[in-house]
């Protein structure tokens, strides 16, 4: 299945770049990412145009990045050729040129504009503001998925499995009188699960600090096109607001390697005992146990099930109620990706 191109990816956290260049595929593009003399983010692609090798191997210069095999040099900023010291009469020929893609540094994370240039709109990224919120306390974290995003994203929009395979941290109450909605808009998908009455998990309760055995529990999950998940988790007393207690947001940042791979960069939020850092280890030892030895490998089944295929739906799986959100968001996501070929489709016609 093609990716949609023309959106924001992230890439990676800010503290992750500097001069020294890293090697990343995104979207099936490898990309050398790195900063330049001014501290600025630059993403290119990690191929000489000469013999080929990475530029990923070279080293950065100013604001460019120099291939280490026969010394050219090409701008970090519009992949233009700088110098090319082994050959260095005439004009440059337009070929010798590399793919430089737009960036953005917001919210703790570098995004990568994929797709055309002249469309790279900063403010198509969403909202993503609780995680360098000042009220709130982030803890970030990465984990390498052998899977397709889309599977991943099924499962954080799915709440339901979370009495399941994750019984010791899941709030304690009566299924029966849970509450789950769907909502969407044109590049979002909510699905919004009310828990009244519920026992918090050991983490919650050591976090909450209220006296009370139980409390309301909310979890809204965004979906936002293409695959970033924003979830608003909070514990409050019977009745009150939903953000009246103890708030715990996390972000789930799904970026494509390949078509059978993803980069899970997520983060960890709470709005209590922000000092405390021995608890940022337990919350970040947590999630990544949760996730590498129960999700992930649950995940990763499926991916191996379904083969080479990533068409989720084209199996004919039995669909229940808790699926309704990822249905949502995979035609959400479909949609866009057919109208962009359309118009790709359009545009080379045009040309001809």
């Amino acid at each position: 299945m093609p990716f949609l191109r023309n959106a924001w990816y992230v890439i990676g956290f800010q503290t992750e770049f500097s001069e020294k260049p890293i090697r990343r595929q995104i979207l099936g593009d490898w990309l050398a990412i790195f900063r330049d003399e001014n501290g600025a983010i630059c993403a290119v692609e990690d191929r000489c145009p000469h013999r080929f090798v990475p530029l990923s191997m070279g080293k950065v210069e100013g604001s460019q990045i120099r291939c280490g095999y026969h010394g050219l040099a090409f701008s970090g900023h519009d992949g233009s050729c700088t110098d090319r010291p082994m050959d260095d009469e005439g004009p440059i020929p337009p070929k010798l040129c590399i793919k430089a893609y737009p960036t953005v540094e917001k919210h703790l994370v570098v995004w990568a504009w994929m797709g055309a240039k002249e469309k790279a709109d900063p403010a198509l990224i969403a909202d993503f503001g609780l995680l360098d919120h000042p009220d709130f306390k982030s803890v970030p974290g990465y984990i390498h998925m052998k899977a397709n995003q889309g599977l991943i994203a099924d499962n954080l929009l799915d709440l339901s499995h979370v009495q399941f395979l994750h019984p010791h941290i899941a709030s304690q109450g009566d299924l029966s009188q849970f509450q789950n909605k769907v909502e969407t808009d044109a590049t979002n998908v909510w699905s919004r699960l009310y828990r009244p009455s519920v026992i918090p998990n050991m983490f919650q309760k050591k976090m909450w600090g209220s006296a009370s055995e139980r409390g309301d529990s909310y979890g809204d999950v965004r979906f936002s096109v293409p695959g970033n998940i924003m979830a608003y988790t909070s514990v409050v007393e019977e009745g009150a607001p939903w953000d009246s207690g103890l708030m715990v947001p996390s972000a789930h940042l799904l970026t494509p390697e390949t078509e059978y791979s993803t980069h899970y960069f997520w983060t960890a939020g709470r709005n209590a005992l922000q000092e405390d850092e021995a608890l940022d280890k337990i919350l970040h030892d947590a999630v990544y146990e949760v996730f590498s030895t129960q999700d992930g490998p649950m995940i990763e089944a499926q991916q191996e099930a379904m083969g080479q295929s990533t068409d989720f739906l084209a199996h004919n799986p039995v669909i229940l109620k808790p699926d309704a959100a990822g249905i949502r968001a995979r035609r959400m996501m479909n949609k866009l990706i057919r109208e962009e070929q359309a118009g790709e489709n359009l545009s080379a016609v045009a040309a001809e």
